[in-house]
């Protein structure tokens, strides 16, 4: 599980179903090769800096198949960051 002011690499073939709520921790980064993708049936909250989704890549965050339900939310907040190449 990363931690406030980590790098996140989601490598090529790796899928991270993501299922955190009340994000306490501010992840500096996330670099995304394979998929990130949130669930749909709870609510959940992302802390980032920089998100960058690379070629084959794939950011999910609900989808015209499988939606965020009605009753949930899901936030991404991108707090104010220098860009993690720095």
């Amino acid at each position: 599980m990363p931690t406030a002011g980590d790098l996140v690499q989601i490598t090529p073939g790796t899928t991270i179903n993501y299922d955190v709520d009340n994000s306490a921790d501010d992840i500096r980064a996330i670099e995304i090769l394979g998929s990130l993708v949130f669930e749909t049936d709870i609510d959940t909250h992302l802390l980032v800096g920089t998100i960058e989704v690379l070629p084959g890549g794939r950011l999910e965050i609900g989808s015209e198949a499988a939606p965020i339900s009605a009753s949930n939310e899901a936030i991404v907040t991108f707090a104010n960051h220098i860009p993690f190449l720095e």
